[in-house]
Order: C-alpha cells, then structure tokens, then sequence
C-alpha cells in the first residue's frame, strides 16, 4: 500500500513539475512574440535607417550613459490613512511629468 502512495506521490509532484515548466514557457514564448512585434514595428516605420543602428553592444553602453534625463515636477500629497498601517507616512511625495 505504502509502495503505491509513493508512485503516486511521485506522479504528482512530476505532474505539477511538468505544468510549471509548460507556465514558464509559454510566458518566454508570449514575451518573445511581443519583443519581435515590436521590433518589427519599428523596422517597418518610414523613418527607420538601418544606419542608425549601433553596431556594438558598447556603442549602446555609451549611448544610453549619454542619454538626457527626463524632467519632472514633485509635490506633497495627503495620504488617507483609513486602511493604511500605522506606521506609515502621512505624506507621500507625487511626480509629474510635464
């Protein structure tokens, strides 16, 4: 009797392994597909010059240390602290971007 639970313990856990890793792929394959789409759009645009691709990835390093950083505005909201712990802030700061 014992011998009989393990197996089916052991299908189980097998089983539930199993399903997992189909979860996992599918996802990888899901974000993928969504990568190449996007990719493709940006290739099919009019404005799109292939000579404006870096061809190293240490010429994309050196691209995005340079890039300009977005500007936004912060201001300091109320927080409701009806459903919130006690030990939380009663202030929070919000940003804007203009």
């Amino acid at each position: 009797m014992d011998y009989k639970a393990s197996h089916r313990q052991i299908f189980n856990i097998i089983f539930i392994l199993m399903l997992l890793i189909i979860k996992f792929t599918l996802n990888w394959f899901t974000l993928g597909l969504e990568a190449y789409k996007d990719f493709a759009n940006i290739v099919k645009h009019p404005e799109f010059n292939p000579k404006d691709v870096p061809s190293t990835l240490s010429t994309v390093k050196k691209y995005r240390d340079g890039l300009p950083l977005l500007l936004f505005k912060g201001h300091t909201i109320t927080i409701n602290n009806c459903n919130a712990p006690s030990t939380s802030n009663p202030t929070c700061q919000a940003l804007i971007f203009p």
